[in-house]
């Protein structure tokens, strides 16, 4: 079940390889352009210079995610040069488009806007100087160019939007989180600080007494008692050594260092069991 769960991730990965999308593209729009210089080429000869234009329209877009700026400029250029060179049309949309989407995505859209009012201008320009008669080309072949290309536009700056939108909330969790394992922090330093106290005041003072009543009840025996004197002492070295480990466990709990000092380990069950013994 996991292989199987793992070869789907890896698939759907596959399928959503920007490399993938961008090879897709650029075979798309050099198919388009292709078939359009095809279609409106004269006597059904194409000069191939044409192709090589609707080639260089497609693989630029390759590199559109890296250098989107460069792409959107390079492809107007050509754009200009192609029509300067009196090749068939082809429009304006359709090998600009991805470039314009790109470039909007990247955060040119201004860029964007005023490379397609030059185009869209200079195609005016020409198509007037030619003869074209004003009222078709204003009312029915540029709308739907324009249409495009605002289109391309909205879209990139609205994939651009979402992007930085998912960037700004996963901000405001990382820095959530690290506000609660901050105050997560506080909290443990409060409540070991709290617990030393505690310790320090419930236990301290008892084992501190026991210590002090012990040394009184050895110095009070008499002589001919010497195996009371010795269980007194040993009460004594046994609460001496307990204050020792209290105040080494409260440093520790002060100071959030659990490295300092030791605590009773298996090593030191023979000394335990002698105590006992005595």
């Amino acid at each position: 079940m996991a292989t199987r769960t793992a070869i789907l991730a890896r698939s759907r990965a596959w399928w959503r390889s920007p490399a993938l999308i961008d090879g897709l593209l650029a075979y798309a729009v050099t198919m388009a352009v292709g078939v359009a210089v095809f279609t409106r080429s004269v006597d059904g000869r194409p000069p191939w210079p044409a192709y090589v234009f609707a080639l260089g329209f497609g693989l630029i877009l390759l590199i559109r995610r890296r250098y989107p700026l460069p792409v959107l400029i390079i492809t107007s250029l050509s754009i200009c040069m192609y029509y300067a060179l009196q090749y068939p049309p082809i429009g304006l949309a359709l090998p600009i488009a991805v470039a314009l989407f790109s470039a909007a995505e990247a955060g040119y859209l201004r860029v964007g806007v005023v490379a397609s009012v030059i185009l869209i201008g200079l195609a005016i320009y020409f198509q007037i100087t030619g003869g074209r008669d004003v009222g078709p080309l204003l009312g029915y072949e540029l709308p739907p160019v324009i249409a495009l290309m605002g289109a391309s536009l909205a879209l990139g700056d609205g994939v651009r939007s979402r992007q930085l939108l998912k960037e700004s909330q996963r901000e405001q969790q990382r820095q959530a989180r690290v506000e609660l394992e901050r105050r997560a922090i506080e909290q443990r330093n409060v409540e070991c600080l709290k617990l030393a106290r505690d310790l320090h005041d419930a236990l301290g003072h008892s084992v501190a007494m026991i210590s002090l009543q012990s040394a009184v009840a050895a110095e009070a025996l008499p002589a001919q008692l010497p195996q009371a004197q010795r269980a007194v002492a040993e009460i004594r070295t046994i609460s001496v050594a307990t204050m020792a480990e209290l105040r080494s466990t409260v440093r520790r709990l002060r100071s959030l260092d659990a490295a300092e000092g030791r605590s009773a380990g298996l090593g030191d069950i023979p000394a335990l069991v002698e105590q006992a013994r005595r």
